[in-house]
Formats: structure tokens, sequence, C-alpha cells
């Protein structure tokens, strides 16, 4: 009984899957992990200033200055992560899923 490819394969599709099935609206937006959409005035060119921006400039040595803003940290990277995850790989991953099942019904 050892690990190869296919088990690899199979943990890395139900961790894509589990990020996929994720609410929005009842797991995420409580957390603060919810992407805001333009219809909910949250971005557009018409709402965008400076602190959607994560408040612009650079601060000493070349760096980026920090914000407290929602558009910085690793919970908007997360967030971003999720929404990617949920949109690019929707259908990537009900052809993985298909091709899974398709080989454990073939191959036991």
């Amino acid at each position: 009984m050892g690990f190869s490819v296919a088990d690899l394969f199979r943990a890395t599709l139900l961790i894509l899957n589990a990020l996929a099935i994720l609410s929005e609206r009842r797991f995420l937006a409580p957390r603060g992990l919810a992407m805001v959409s333009p219809s909910e005035g949250g971005g557009g060119a018409a709402g965008a200033s400076a602190s959607s921006f994560g408040g612009g400039g650079f601060g000493d040595f070349g760096s980026p200055t920090s914000s407290s803003g929602p558009s910085t940290g690793m919970k908007a990277q997360a967030a971003q992560l999720l929404s990617s995850v949920r949109m690019l790989l929707r259908w990537p991953l009900i052809i993985a899923n298909g091709v899974t099942i398709l080989f454990a019904l073939v191959f036991g």
C-alpha cells in the first residue's frame, strides 16, 4: 500500500473541490473572505479611490507602504484565491471529476 501519483491527483482534486463549493454568502462573507462585486458598490471606475488600491505610494527603500484596507494582506489574497478557484477552475474540475469517476469505475 504505497503512495502513488494517482493518490496525489485525487488529494489535489478533493482540495480544489472543497475550495470550489464554499458558499460565498453563507460561509465566506461572515469571515471576511467574500469578494465584493461591482454591483455591490465595491468596485468600478467611478468608485475607485487610492484607498481601494491599498493606499498607494511607496515607503522607504522602494517597498510599498502597508495599509489597513481590505485589498491588502493574507485575508484578501485568500479571498482572491477562492474567487479564482470558483471562477476559473469550474469546467476543469468538472472534467477532472468525470475522468476520475470513469477511471474508478473501469479500473476499480
